[in-house]
């Protein structure tokens, strides 16, 4: 789940849309950061009537959920039996004339790792925002924990946590309200074992202002707000852009961790060396097409180097500027 400034598509994408009319409060034109700019009283009283909103439509929705309404968990599924926590099928998606994403298939089982790679331009990104809910892909289908993401959106999403490579937030909400925003938003349990925030090294900053973080503390924020609920499917796009080193290793802690438990896990990068320490399997794009896919074990004990050269081997050496 991200925040988006101004209530932007990646906010209302990752919510379980318990109802139409909660989502909204995030798209009002303005937005609650513009709201708190022209006068503070105004912008408080606003803030508070969004809040008493929320309390109102949080129950409503677990309503709407406990009665099948929209889909959920259970009934939120096509009747297929569920193996693969990750199904994307024949996925294709074209911007004009020119197709991003052509015929993607592959799956993503629990407890496992895999990484998405390929050239800039490839298709990962609109791959990640279809599986997310962000985009709606022309032709094709994508399952969460076996709910249909177009047809089941809430049963999908609540199952689902993704994470952009540049996430954005409220301007005028602290680090603490920002996660407690997104606890009062899912119909889901809270795990009790570990504070997010303690985890992703913010517990210091729970009174700043997104503004007042660096790039690896806003990602580590967006990580806390949706790892917190233990989702059953995770996809990370560039995880570790812009973390120290102590984060990237946290970070890297925190997938295994998920998996570990059963989640299914499926992150893109450049990086070469964190396919190689976390991913079991490897998909490779090129074109918008999937071009190959392999076990990282089978590559050897060297796994960066053999993968680098399968890599540039399977889209060739004109990569700068394709």
């Amino acid at each position: 789940m991200l925040l988006a400034a101004g209530g932007r598509s990646l906010w209302l994408a990752q919510l379980p849309a318990t109802s139409v009319t909660k989502a909204s409060l995030f798209a009002v034109p303005g937005s609650l950061a513009r709201v708190a700019r022209l006068a503070p009283r105004r912008a408080a009283l606003f803030t508070g009537a969004v809040w008493i909103a929320m309390e109102l439509f949080s129950f409503a929705g677990r309503v709407v959920i406990t009665n099948g309404l929209w889909g959920n968990a259970s009934a939120g599924t096509d009747g297929r039996t569920q193996s693969s926590m990750i199904e994307v099928e024949r996925l294709s998606k074209s911007y004009g004339t020119r197709a991003a994403v052509r015929d993607v298939s592959f799956v993503v089982q629990p407890g496992e790792v895999v990484g998405l790679i390929g050239l800039n331009g490839a298709g990962k990104t609109t791959t990640l925002q279809s599986i997310a809910g962000i985009i709606r892909p022309d032709e094709g289908s994508v399952r969460i924990a076996g709910a249909d993401i177009a047809t089941h959106p809430v049963a999908a999403k609540r199952q689902l946590a993704f994470v952009a490579d540049e996430p954005e937030f409220f301007e005028y909400m602290t680090v603490e309200e920002h996660l407690l925003l997104a606890m009062k938003l899912y119909a889901t349990p809270v795990r009790t074992d570990a504070d997010p925030l303690t985890t992703f090294g913010l517990h210091d900053m729970r009174t700043q202002f997104p503004g007042e973080l660096s790039r690896g503390m806003r990602q580590k924020l967006a990580m806390a707000c949706v790892l917190w609920r233990s989702p059953k499917a995770l996809v990370f796009d560039e995880p570790l852009t812009g973390l120290d080193p102590i984060g990237i290793r946290d970070t890297k802690d925190v997938i295994r961790a998920h998996a570990a438990r059963g989640a299914a896990v499926l992150l893109s990068s450049h990086l070469l060396h964190l396919v190689q320490e976390l991913c079991s399997r490897v998909i490779i794009l090129d074109g918008g097409r999937v071009v190959a896919e392999h076990e990282v074990a089978a590559l050897g004990p060297r796994v960066q180097e053999p993968l680098e050269r399968l890599f540039v081997e399977i889209t060739g050496t004109g990569a700068i500027g394709r």
